[in-house]
């Protein structure tokens, strides 16, 4: 069984398409592309059995043309299972695509809630530096700029608010599925 990982150049400077992305599952070994001349004998080879880095059972490799070859067939046969269950798939990212809104939607009411939780919690810090400003515990300069403070944190927390309430309303609105998307 093959799989793939990460490309690598080999020494002179040629890239096969799946070059240091191949390796063979009974070693685990990455195989890496060898180009010798023509198409018709560049190959993958295993890099552990060439080292002796790992005991592998033989000094395998694979033609490049019978990978393609394989990625090919495989490719056609999944083609073929999409479209015979082609209802099923599109059923399957609809799902898919609502629970990710649901999640989005999630998040963006949670953060609305935050923030107009904040914004009641600075008013009322805003009440108590007034109350505290008029019995004398807090000077004059030293409430003005917390309030300048407070103030200006719920200009900004206000702001948000309203782009958090357009965004819920705007999601909430939205119901289409996976074939609005394409």
């Amino acid at each position: 069984m093959w799989l793939v990982s990460r490309r690598i150049k080999n020494l002179i400077s040629q890239i096969g398409l799946f070059s240091g992305v191949v390796h063979y599952m009974d070693c685990g070994s990455i195989h890496h592309y060898r180009h010798q001349g023509g198409n018709r004998y560049n190959s993958y080879y295993c890099r552990a059995a060439a080292k002796r880095i790992k005991t592998c059972p033989s000094r395998h490799y694979i033609r490049e043309k019978d990978l393609y070859d394989y990625i090919l067939k495989e490719f056609k046969h999944l083609m073929g299972l999409l479209k015979s269950h082609e209802k099923e798939l599109v059923a399957y990212l609809e799902n898919k695509q609502k629970i990710s809104d649901r999640h989005q939607l999630n998040h963006k009411q949670q953060s609305l809630q935050k923030a107009e939780a904040r914004d009641k919690e600075i008013d009322h810090i805003i009440e108590r530096l007034y109350e505290d400003n008029l019995s004398g515990k807090v000077s004059d300069e030293r409430y003005a700029k917390l309030v300048g403070h407070y103030e200006s944190e719920q200009k900004e927390l206000k702001d948000q608010i309203e782009v958090l309430k357009s965004s819920v309303v705007k999601s909430e609105a939205e119901s289409s599925g996976i074939k609005g998307h394409l």
